[in-house]
This record gives C-alpha cells, structure tokens and sequence, in this order.
C-alpha cells in the first residue's frame, strides 16, 4: 500500500520507527530531509510532490490520502486566455521536476493584457512508474498532444524552469 511504502521510506531518511500519524516536523524533520523524502517518494512511487504539498500534509496518513486521491488526468494549467481568434501563438511553459503552475504565476499576470493565452505543464501532477527512468522524449511527447489539442499545429512559444527547460 501507499502508506507502507510512504512508511519504509520515512523510516529510512528519519533514521527511526514512525507511525502514520507522526508529524514529519516533530520527529526531527527539516527542509532537507523532506527534500530526501520528496526524491524517494519520486523514485519509489513514481509520484513528484512540491514542498508546499509536503508541508500542507506533513503526516504519512495525510500525504498518502494525497497521493491516493490526486488526479493524474490532466498536467496542463491554463494560466491565462487572450481573445479569440487567436491574435500571437499561445505560451506552453514546463515546471521543474517538482513543480506547480505557481511558479509561473508572476510571469502570466505580467503577459495578462497582452492577448496571449499561457499554459503551463505541471511535473508534479505526473505519474511514473516505479523506479522507471525518466523518458524526456516520451515525456515531451506528452505534452506535445496536449498542446495539438488546443493549436491544431499552429506555431507556439516554449519555455521551461530548471529541469523543465529540458522538456521544453
């Protein structure tokens, strides 16, 4: 199950017995080690959380009704929408490899006004399988359908943070 995976890999980077209910920060844990925890959680289960989920759900019970119940449907996050018809090709951004379209929130209100529809590629929200190699290329494949759906081949504009760039 989740939980005892989730168990067996806290267990390891706190270095002591948990039970689900712990709270990750009272038992000693700090930035660093939920970084630890983040990559083994990625590695493990092929699920690539944020921080900020990390620290909103700092229980294994908390963060394994997380992993269970989040959606994998969708990595896509429309930012902001110009008019229609299109005026300039619309903006596809790539998060980091634990990242929300959040982080790119500064930037769309920056472009808001500006006639340009951005969407940005969440990682987090993507399931790999476990101790899977990352793919890019299929990866970027991905996302390319997903944006065929909404350009019908037309011309875009690519950008990716950290690790996304590499996608992009």
């Amino acid at each position: 199950s989740i939980e005892d995976a989730l168990s067996n890999i806290w267990a390891d980077v706190l270095e002591q017995p948990v039970q689900v209910t712990d709270n990750f920060y009272s038992l000693g844990g700090d930035s660093l080690l939920a970084v630890s925890i983040l990559a083994r959680i990625f590695r493990d289960l092929g699920r690539a959380l944020s921080y900020q989920e990390f620290r909103e759900h700092p229980t294994i019970e908390k963060l394994s009704r997380l992993l269970s119940n989040s959606s994998q449907s969708s990595s896509m996050v429309t930012l902001c929408e110009g008019p229609r018809p299109r005026i300039h090709p619309p903006v596809f951004l790539v998060s980091g490899i634990f990242g929300h379209a959040s982080i790119f929130k500064a930037l769309a209100n920056e472009l808001e006004g500006h006639d340009l529809d951005v969407y940005v590629f969440e990682t987090s929200q993507i399931s790999f399988e476990p101790g899977e190699a990352v793919d890019l290329v299929g990866l970027a494949n991905r996302f390319v359908e997903q944006m065929l759906t909404i350009t019908n081949g037309e011309a875009v504009v690519l950008g990716g943070y950290s690790w996304g760039g590499l996608v992009a």
